[in-house]
């Protein structure tokens, strides 16, 4: 019976749906479904069918919040090196909030006011800086709002865009798909979008080096990430000799690349572009961004008596060009043919 359902549900997802409209039967199904995939990954299947087949049912469901949320879930803990059953039911379990309770929690939680929006840019382009800023001196919380997939095949949930857009206080960061899905949802609800750009290849020299920083901390964070290369590309990822590294995750290249080139056409008024060239000039940013999303500086977080932590991420302009004189010629010729499949012009960043 259960196999049967489980093969039913993939193969006609919306079908199987319509006859589980009590709140029973679809919790009976979910948990029938996070048995199943469970199941696969402890048998060792082939994990990146398993993830095709739950992504192709998720797309299908997407108008639903309960199988979002589950989906959003099942194809994280099938990433390599993520998958820990200890974790796997509680972290279901805290994901399954209703879109009620959800709104609840936040609103009961301390809000300046200023608008939800989304902001998105690359590995290594100042994010840690921008989610500081934003944190200290505008009161924001930030968070990752979407539904499923990597970094480059995540997908916004609806139900929780449409829920953050009322209480407001909140930015979704980080890595936003470059997909059709995102686009839909950004222009459905209206939702500023805030787009960070650096020169790929200079986040994508950053990203090299960070390995051997990475591996240097010893953080839980920064054991998982190290995990999960490891996993992907073996353990020559580590290798001292950044060129070494770089020949390795050179199609990360491309990705940033194409990641950028996507959201820079995106047309939409309600978007705005800030380069990392930017973060030179503080009070010149905070302006920029004050101005084009309406948000204003807390007080509160304005008068501690210590100095905000984000004005410890210094901005460097010295590294920016290093991977033109750190790697060698082959590297960097690679690089250079992967840059002008998507941009011509050097002078943009």
């Amino acid at each position: 019976m259960y196999p049967e359902i489980i093969a039913e549900f993939l193969g006609n997802p919306l079908h199987v749906i319509s006859r589980t409209n009590e709140a029973e039967a679809t919790y009976k199904l979910i948990e029938s479904i996070k048995a199943w995939v469970v199941g696969q990954i402890e048998a060792k299947s082939d994990i990146s069918a398993l993830r095709n087949t739950l992504i192709a049912a998720a797309e299908a469901t997407a108008f639903h919040q309960d199988f979002q949320l589950m989906f959003s879930e099942l194809l994280s803990w099938t990433t390599p090196g993520q998958y820990d059953k200890a974790t796997f039911y509680s972290v279901i379990a805290t994901a399954e909030r209703s879109r009620f309770a959800l709104f609840e929690y936040l609103k009961s939680r301390f809000s300046a006011g200023n608008p939800f929006f989304i902001s998105a840019y690359l590995p290594k382009s100042g994010g840690t800086f921008l989610s500081a800023l934003l944190r200290e001196e505008y009161n924001y919380r930030s968070d990752i709002f979407y539904a499923y997939g990597s970094a480059g095949t995540n997908y916004l949930i609806p139900a929780r865009v449409e829920v953050l857009k009322a209480v407001g206080g909140e930015f979704n960061h980080l890595h936003l798909g470059a997909n059709s899905w995102n686009e839909f949802i950004l222009k459905k609800f209206e939702i500023p979008l805030w787009v960070h750009l650096r020169d790929p290849r200079d986040a994508f020299f950053s990203a090299l080096s960070m390995m051997l920083r990475e591996n240097e901390r010893d953080t839980a964070d920064s054991r998982q990430y190290l995990d999960d290369l490891r996993a992907q590309y073996g353990p020559d990822i580590f290798s001292q000799n950044i060129n070494t590294r770089a020949r390795l995750y050179i199609h990360m290249l491309d990705s940033y690349c194409s990641w950028s080139k996507y959201w820079m056409d995106f047309e939409y008024p309600s978007k705005t572009i800030t380069y990392h060239r930017e973060l030179a000039n503080i009070p010149a940013f905070r302006e920029k961004i004050s101005r084009c999303f309406g948000i204003t500086a807390d007080a509160i977080s304005t008068q501690g008596h210590s100095a905000p932590s984000y004005k410890a991420h210094r901005f460097n302009t010295g590294v920016n060009g290093l991977w033109q004189t750190s790697l060698d010629m082959d590297v960097i010729d690679t690089m250079q043919e992967i840059y002008k499949k998507y941009f011509k012009d050097n002078e943009i960043w």
